[in-house]
């Protein structure tokens, strides 16, 4: 019985020992330099792909009001896969600005916290 209780201490512990690794393991890959450099960069990247979308979108609106027949409608299948890409990258950066291994490292003097997906309209 007691050969039986060592073996399930030891067990045990090594579970224990395997789940700490694997932590500190996730805190090393988060803290690596390059994932901090990245991840800092892709914020201020996804900010300003999200700016130059929503100036685009505003650009085909005016290109809209001026158009008609077949150009109009053509421009309005653009504009609304446009809106759609603007959408999508409000939703990532607000998906990662709510991770903890992400917005660690998001400037926060200089980004906002959440980008506004309605204002792809």
């Amino acid at each position: 019985m007691k050969i039986f209780m060592v073996v399930v201490s030891l067990f045990l512990m090594s579970l224990v020992v395997h789940y700490c690794n694997k932590a500190q393991q996730v805190v090393d890959k988060t803290l690596d330099a390059n994932n901090v450099i990245n991840t800092y960069e892709w914020f201020f990247d996804n900010k300003a792909a999200f700016d130059s979308r929503l100036a685009q979108i505003k650009s085909f609106k005016e290109m809209i009001k001026e158009s008609k027949g077949e150009e109009k409608s053509k421009l309005k299948m653009e504009l609304s896969a446009m809106q759609q890409s603007c959408r999508e990258l409000a939703n990532k950066y607000n998906g990662n600005s709510q991770k903890l291994n992400q917005k660690i490292f998001k400037d926060k003097e200089q980004l906002p916290s959440n980008l506004d997906s309605l204002a792809c309209e």
